[in-house]
């Protein structure tokens, strides 16, 4: 079984997973704007006929956008589930990265494969194994994240500081006495016990008068 991490860095799990939801939103925004942008275009002009081209200009803008909105989900959820500690809001990230990473090795054999046989590309084939070195990193990162959130909660821990605990106040019984137990009696403390006198002066001091 493969280890999770630790951190990233100097950073921790929780920041990291965070950064990596924000920046997915924000990539998602830019390529719903790339669609638009497809689709206002060809919608605007009217003065040319409507080919072949321009309907899969079309096509193609509405599957940015809607991929666009898969995608500030999917993130979303992933921003949710690191704020909440839920486990189970980071799978639908999961599972779409899987698809990301099985094409981008796909596009990685397709490269190695017309650099050797026909382009000799090796920029285009570097820039290839660069993306798809990160996006398998980056899939890294958050199946670490799941994997230590579900730990600790299957552990009963909570990684968000808990609530201040009730002090319950108990009240304390007084000492119960049996009606049997053995008190000490009055023969203990002697009534005939001889006493010395006190003494008295019998004289006291006399004062002139002036």
């Amino acid at each position: 079984m493969i280890k999770p991490l630790e951190k990233v860095g100097f950073l921790e799990l929780h920041t990291a997973g965070f950064i990596i939801g924000v920046l997915g939103v924000i990539g998602s925004v830019f390529l719903f704007c790339i669609g638009a942008v497809y689709v206002a275009a060809e919608n605007g002009e009217e003065s040319r006929s409507y080919d072949q081209f321009e309907a899969v200009t079309t096509i193609t803008g509405g599957v940015f956008m809607g991929v666009s909105i898969l995608l500030v989900v999917i993130s979303g959820l992933l921003i949710y589930g690191i704020k909440q500690n839920r486990h189970s809001m980071l799978l639908p990230w999961l599972v779409i990265s899987t698809l990301g990473v099985v094409l981008s090795c796909f596009q990685l054999l397709i490269c190695l494969w017309d650099f050797v046989a026909l382009s000799h590309n090796f920029l285009i084939f570097l820039l290839q194994v660069f993306f798809t070195g990160l996006n398998i990193y980056i899939y890294y990162v958050i199946f670490s994240l799941y994997t230590h959130m579900k730990m600790d909660c299957g552990n009963g821990r909570v990684l968000t500081p808990p609530p201040a605990a009730a002090v319950s106040l108990q009240q304390t019984d007084p000492p119960a006495y049996s009606p049997n137990a053995e008190y000490p009696t009055n023969a203990a403390y002697p009534t005939n016990a001889v006493y010395p006198p006190i003494a008295y002066p019998t004289t006291y001091p006399t004062y002139n008068k002036v």
